[in-house]
């Protein structure tokens, strides 16, 4: 069963022993840069009010930058994790989100609308997440790849308004 859970929602689990299991998505929306909280924040509480607090807590500590380049992504990454292989490749305007299970809910938080990925060996879905938010991590955008290589780097992802066009001067 998936779950979708809009951004800024806690959804609880309570475990067999009575302590309680509390999933943070502070994700953001709207800009051309996303944030998401690194990794799975899950924390095990007694009491949920206690949860709450500590998810919001460890949330806004572990948030990580996400660069964009209109409504996708501005490489194809590959990421693995454990015996989970996540691909995430940037898509046309109007594609949507062509992801399964795990790689969807986090892809959605993140608030990127076009991408493919495809999952290769292991589709735990604990695994998956990690491989994904790990790919979501190496992402760069073309002022750091300018700046590392030392020349001009133009990024243009096709079937991306014209406006994604990046222009990155010298990086020397």
């Amino acid at each position: 069963m998936e779950l979708q859970v809009p951004i800024g929602t806690l959804v609880f689990d309570v475990r067999p022993d009575g302590s309680v299991v509390a999933l943070l998505n502070a994700g953001g929306g709207g800009r051309t840069e996303r944030w998401l909280p690194e990794y799975d924040d899950t924390l095990v509480v007694d009491e949920v009010p206690e949860a709450i607090r500590k998810g919001v807590e460890d949330a806004k500590k572990n948030l990580i930058k996400i660069p964009m380049v209109g409504t996708t992504i501005p490489h194809e990454v590959r990421q693995v994790y454990s015996a989970s292989r996540v691909m995430l490749k940037p898509a046309s305007q109007g594609t949507g989100v062509i992801a399964g299970g795990s790689v969807r809910a986090v892809l959605e938080s993140a608030g990127v609308r076009d991408i493919l990925s495809k999952i290769h060996g292991s589709t735990n879905p604990v695994n998956v997440t990690r491989a994904t938010l790990n790919a979501l991590t190496s992402l760069r955008t073309a002022e750091e790849v300018s700046r590392q290589r030392g020349v001009k780097v133009r990024l243009v992802v096709p079937g991306q308004p014209a406006a994604a066009v990046q222009e990155v001067a010298d990086g020397r």
